[in-house]
């Protein structure tokens, strides 16, 4: 009977009593489970019917042939202070939670994948100030466990940076996939932070939401079926 630690990527309704949850565990990866939309008292599944994304929970389910498993038990391992009811932090989780779910949705257990993703999320629940750059810096080095870290080791002042190569190159690329120098120049300082010195990246506003519209579109470039992001805007609009 497999027990995991796992993440709530993302919910959908299957019909009037039940739900498919998607959940990558930190021991067998990306799993779905079928769990009921009932709110009774006291059961695993009355917990999971008020579970959203991005809970932080423990499961242990018995394996079936199909693709879709019943959680014998499902509960939260870590609880929420902050970041699904302040609103800037539960803007930048809808958009977390809309990057991970098509990012992971397929993935196989990878343990340091999982506590990266974990302890990033549980960071921005406890942190106070300082975490506007968080999303970006999050998603850029999540790359990283993906396998498609941009390679900055050739970078060159004036080099432009190919997103579909992943690699500086001395001219513009004949196609339209490339970041300016002024871009590019950016990537190495930002593979280069992490959450606790990404105040060193003086952005406003306009420059991360540039950011992230690029993230958006290496993701797509490098990930099959990665759709359109559309909490982008959401994020926008509640950081303007």
């Amino acid at each position: 009977m497999p027990r995991s630690h796992g993440i709530i990527l993302h919910r959908l309704s299957y019909n009037d009593t039940n739900d498919i949850m998607t959940v990558y565990t930190r021991e067998q990866g990306a799993v779905s489970f079928m769990v009921s939309k009932r709110r009774g008292r006291g059961s695993s599944a009355a917990v999971a019917a008020i579970l959203p994304p991005l809970t932080l929970v423990e499961a242990d389910w018995e394996e079936r042939g199909s693709s879709l498993q019943r959680p014998r038990e499902l509960a939260v391992w870590h609880s929420w202070t902050t970041l699904p009811y302040h609103p800037h932090k539960a803007a930048m989780g809808l958009l977390l939670a809309e990057f991970l779910y098509r990012a992971l949705r397929s993935e196989q257990a990878n343990a340091g994948l999982f506590d990266y993703v974990s302890s990033g999320l549980q960071w921005l629940d406890e942190a106070d100030a300082g975490y506007a750059n968080f999303h970006v810096v999050f998603l850029t080095h999540l790359t990283r466990y993906l396998g498609f870290q941009p390679n900055i080791d050739s970078y060159s002042e004036g080099a432009c940076f190919d997103l579909r190569t992943a690699c500086y190159v001395p001219v513009p690329p004949l196609h339209p996939d490339w970041l300016s120098p002024l871009e590019a120049q950016q990537l190495p300082l930002l593979l280069r932070v992490d959450v606790r010195s990404m105040n060193r990246l003086q952005w406003n506003g306009k420059w991360r939401r540039r950011a992230l519209t690029v993230l958006a579109q290496y993701y797509r470039l490098h990930l099959a079926e990665f759709p359109e992001v559309r909490s982008i805007e959401v994020l926008a609009e509640v950081f303007s």
